[in-house]
């Protein structure tokens, strides 16, 4: 295995990085440890993940909201304990008979060690009233050390906001769906949001936006991208980091 300490901020060339683990449609549990140290196996340096908080305020990995899309659970996870939530299967949703559990977001990060880029991306929908959340990652990041190869992203400004406030040194980046307001959005939340990234979906990037983003200071990480060609031609482009659920891509490159 790789031994080198990767950091965020020192990415000097294009990335592939796994979507939940092993892929999105993969045989292995999305965003369960299994899932990221296999990848890991086969030689991905940068994973992106998934997180949501228990009741108990726990930071666990967990695209959701509802249990019972990927676990014989029922219900949305911010009303359920880690206690109750742990005694789930995860890979569930893939007929394994394999029992999988959720994964904390601590437990993630210390398994993966000093050689991983991780992109947590924070997962808050309308429904998600709960509080807590912002400060369950940051907890997990700091008492795992984990602060130079790790960032923060979220489609919801606000979340960003309040990462902001709580740690204004954690990297964090602006996830921005591929409308035609997509203009309006990276501008109007670059100016509200100290970024360190913008995640485009590719549709949205080309050589000039690359350019111009690089020239702010800003790196790229790009989803979820799974033709070769497309993603050597991001390759070529210098988009930093390139979300993918094909893993044998790893090897094509």
């Amino acid at each position: 295995m790789n031994k080198k300490s990767l950091k965020f901020s020192q990415i000097k060339s294009p990335l592939l990085a796994t979507h939940r683990g092993y892929g999105k449609l993969g045989p292995i549990a999305e965003n369960t440890l299994p899932a990221f140290l296999a990848a890991q196996k086969e030689g991905f340096e940068a994973h992106e993940l998934d997180v949501r908080r228990t009741k108990d305020n726990v930071a666990v990995l967990f695209h959701g909201p509802f249990l019972e899309k990927t676990s014989n659970g029922y219900g949305r996870i911010e009303e359920k304990t880690f206690e109750e939530v742990s005694q789930l299967n995860f890979a569930k949703y893939i007929a394994q008979e394999t029992i999988t559990p959720i994964t904390r977001l601590d437990e993630y990060l210390r398994a993966m060690g000093t050689n991983t880029i991780s992109n947590i991306e924070i997962k808050r929908d309308k429904q998600d009233k709960s509080l807590g959340l912002e400060e369950a990652v940051l907890e997990a990041i700091q008492k795992t050390d984990s602060i130079e190869r790790v960032f923060v992203s979220s489609f919801n400004p606000f979340c960003l906001k309040r990462m902001q406030k709580l740690d204004h040194s954690l990297p964090l980046g602006l996830l921005i769906e591929p409308t035609r307001f997509f203009g309006f959005f990276e501008v109007f939340n670059s100016r509200k949001l100290k970024l360190a990234a913008i995640h485009p979906h590719y549709s949205n990037i080309t050589r000039k936006r690359v350019r111009r983003w690089h020239s702010k200071g800003l790196k790229i990480a790009t989803w979820t991208v799974n033709d070769i060609s497309k993603i050597r031609q991001l390759c070529d482009w210098g988009v930093d980091i390139i979300i993918t659920d094909n893993i044998p891509a790893i090897h094509l490159l």
